[in-house]
């Protein structure tokens, strides 16, 4: 689980008492030839979870979309949508959970719905803990649990869990990436419960961001370490504007649509500026401005220059 928030989206309704049955829906009904494979349902029932969220978050996305555009009720049946999606999946890992209660991959992932999707904090947390006990050297469930104690106020219990989720996986890029997340933004306690001063949490933060990157070689990633270096200034700190620059650079290089382009090229300009070098950041800034014509913030920046 790797988020900036402690959860994406949180509907606003309930399952139906449908999901609570543990038979498999008609679209399902082909995982039932699994049903005395342990490892392969789950498995099967993971792919299926991940193709289904992502698809109800695109419907989500879209409801909001269709709301704000006046479509009430395209809008609702979009995020009825959703709902039978998000449905479907836990009737899917209730499936496997019936049949093999204590498989910690499938107590992991169940919980990440209920914890996303239903608001039911408490027993996704109970499951988790559960998976942590029945199998210790799973490290899903701690960054979880992680991700909860931090963003709900108990930091030394949060980062006692990071602690143990990335002894078991020190090179799991979303753990780094959650994990420097907390150091950035709960600096004050990290130094105190680590007894750092601020410039430590800054630069321990800032190579867990970098690794976080190259392990995983992703534009979210990458563009993550690159925004971290704007962060110095929260710790009395000068960034390096050239190594922010590159990084900016080796983010184009994996962005996927124009948009991402056009973010790299706008945020490259601005470390250029930071560094002094005009005539960089308005290379910069007319790459941007090519690929969106008359956008008001690259304007602007190149009208100061």
């Amino acid at each position: 689980m790797r988020r900036n928030l402690l959860a994406t989206f949180v509907l606003s309704f309930v399952f139906s008492a449908a999901a609570i049955s543990a038979d498999l829906p008609p679209a399902l009904s082909h995982m039932e030839a699994l049903a005395g494979d342990e490892q392969r349902l789950a498995a099967a029932v993971r792919d299926f979870d991940r193709q289904q969220c992502r698809l109800a978050q695109w419907d989500m996305d879209l409801a909001e979309e269709l709301a704000m555009a006046g479509d009430k009720d395209l809008a609702q049946e979009t995020m009825e949508r959703a709902k039978d999606r998000l449905t479907m999946v836990q009737q899917a890992y209730n499936y496997v959970l019936e049949r093999y209660p204590d498989n910690g991959r499938a107590l992991t992932y169940y919980a990440e719905l209920l914890y996303d999707y239903q608001g039911d904090h408490a027993k996704a947390i109970m499951l988790w803990k559960k998976a942590s006990a029945l199998y210790p050297e799973l490290s899903e469930p701690l960054n979880n649990l992680a991700l909860h104690y931090c963003h709900t106020g108990d930091l030394s219990m949060g980062l006692a869990y990071f602690d143990k989720a990335l002894k078991l996986e020190p090179n799991h890029p979303d753990y780094l990436f959650n994990l420097c997340q907390i150091y950035l933004t709960h600096f004050p306690e990290v130094a105190k419960r680590n007894k750092w001063s601020l410039k430590k949490v800054y630069r321990t933060a800032m190579k867990m961001s970098k690794k976080a990157a190259e392990l995983s070689n992703e534009y979210e990633l990458i563009q993550d370490y690159a925004v971290n270096f704007f962060a110095a200034q929260n710790f009395q700190l000068e960034a390096d504007w050239r190594e922010a620059a590159r990084a900016w650079q080796w983010a184009r290089q994996k962005a996927r649509t124009t948009d991402e382009e056009f973010y790299t090229w706008l945020n490259e300009a601005r470390v250029w500026i930071a560094d002094g070098n005009k005539a960089k950041a308005r290379e910069c800034l007319d790459a941007a401005l090519a690929i969106r014509p008359g956008n008001d913030v690259a304007t602007n920046l190149l009208s100061k220059l």
